[in-house]
């Protein structure tokens, strides 16, 4: 093989565009555990749906902290007051804390089942 020689401006400018390559593929690598760490709530936010219909009562409590906290999940305490009912009406005491923490935000409590 034999050298060859680079022209000063043709290097400038390559180096330019692997500059800007650089730039953009860091720029996209910074975003990409943002969008993974989404997808992975919203696919734990599936999986705690589907057991929670399935009369889990640890999902229904999954899932109504999830709603507390929007994740992977628009935020809703309405929604989130809901599955702790429900686990509460399916025997599961932790519930009830969860109601009461809510109650003290200014949330409207909902005691019993059909109340």
């Amino acid at each position: 093989m034999s050298a060859r020689s680079i022209p000063v401006s043709s290097f400038s400018v390559s180096l330019r565009g692997l500059l800007r390559t650089l730039v953009c593929t860091g720029m996209l690598m910074l975003s990409l555990p943002l969008m993974a760490a989404n997808d992975n709530l919203q696919s734990l936010f599936n999986f705690q749906t589907k057991m929670a219909a399935a009369g889990n009562s640890e999902a229904m409590i999954k899932l109504g902290e999830m709603y507390e906290e929007g994740l992977g999940t628009e935020r809703s305490e309405e929604h989130a007051r809901e599955w702790y009912q429900k686990a509460l009406d399916k025997g599961n005491p932790e519930a009830q804390g969860h109601l009461d923490r809510l109650q003290k935000k200014g949330a409207r409590p909902q005691r019993g089942a059909g109340q």
